[in-house]
């Protein structure tokens, strides 16, 4: 008996002796390793059925499905860690993900706008947000926004300049410095609707920045004040 089946015989021993511990992500593991797909799977879903909000064990069975091309089946499993932990990162990115993968970008703009609530200088949900656009202007709307822009004294490549600085303040989370960009390009064109897009899903990105950081700086002044007091009780 080689090792690995040792290890295997090992664990499913426990897992039977132990029905109620969470041994079988391990098993699962292990039968992963060998490629047997089909049973690492079926033990996940078994082992789920007596801790059905173990996160770990339902990423676990996620990736199983990835990993054998079942992206319904990986969907399907990630709206469960939803259904009790909604702003689950990796659920909301690999909803996303499938979403784009299928053509329904909407869905995948939903779930990357959850994601951005929990980590706003998340790279992936960033630069999907920014290049998301519910209503895609016609290209002779475009070329209006542009002849509008040049009227106003401001070149084609200005204003990619301008732009990519923008994009570059965003990718470096400086999301203030990037619409004051895009205030100096509307400040020529108003009506110029992309950039009208763009800084408003920016300044959306920025609130929720924003947000996040003053719920980082209330809790750290919350336990400041726990230390401060627990410090003059001791003395």
């Amino acid at each position: 008996m080689n090792s690995k089946k040792d290890v295997i015989e090992i664990l499913k021993k426990q897992v039977k002796e132990n029905p109620d511990s969470r041994l079988f992500v391990s098993l699962a593991e292990e039968y992963r390793k060998r490629d047997d797909y089909e049973r690492a799977i079926d033990t996940v879903i078994e082992g789920l059925k007596k801790h059905p909000q173990y996160t770990y064990g339902r990423i676990l069975l996620v990736n199983l499905y990835l990993e054998n091309n079942m992206t319904t089946e990986a969907f399907n499993e990630c709206k469960k860690i939803l259904s009790y932990d909604s702003q689950n990162i990796f659920a909301n990115k690999t909803c996303a993900r499938i979403s784009i993968a299928s053509g329904d970008n909407g869905s995948a703009h939903e779930y990357y706008s959850k994601v951005l609530e929990v980590k706003p200088n998340d790279k992936e949900a960033v630069s999907f947000v920014l290049r998301y656009k519910k209503d895609v202007p016609k290209e002779p709307e475009r070329i209006e926004q542009k002849d509008a822009i040049k009227q106003k004294g401001m070149t084609d490549t200005e204003i990619q300049e301008h732009i990519k600085q923008a994009e570059f303040l965003i990718s470096k989370a400086r999301y203030k410095e990037a619409v004051s960009i895009y205030n100096l390009i509307l400040s020529m064109a108003p009506h110029a609707r992309d950039i009208l897009q763009k800084k408003e899903e920016l300044n959306n990105l920025y609130q929720m920045h924003v947000s996040k950081t003053q719920r980082v700086t209330k809790r750290l002044k919350d336990l400041k004040g726990i230390f401060v007091r627990a410090h003059f009780k001791a003395s």
